[in-house]
């Protein structure tokens, strides 16, 4: 009984720590990616006023750094996700 009770609490420990991973990953993407993606989306289509001259610019006011972090935490959240799956390997 004692053996069966250790191991019912090493799995629920494994699933804990995998969810909270997991949610880091999460926050990660929407916060570090998604958020400021959709922030810079809100100007990509400025025009010029002097479409009289039939020429169009579009401009997207994201810096380059933004870009950059956003990519880093796209790669980043699935790297933890992967780690929380990874987690759940322990599980007997």
């Amino acid at each position: 009984m004692d053996q069966d009770r250790k191991k019912l609490v090493s799995n629920e420990q494994a699933k804990l720590t995998a969810t909270y991973v997991n949610g880091i990953a999460i926050a990660t993407f929407a916060v570090g990616c998604l958020a400021p993606l959709i922030a810079a989306g809100g100007t990509i289509h400025d025009f010029d006023p002097g479409l009289a001259t039939g020429v169009m610019h579009f401009r997207i006011n994201a810096s380059g750094a933004s870009l950059v972090i956003s990519v880093v935490c796209f790669f980043t959240s699935g790297f933890l996700h992967w780690v929380a799956r990874r987690m759940l390997r322990s599980l007997q």
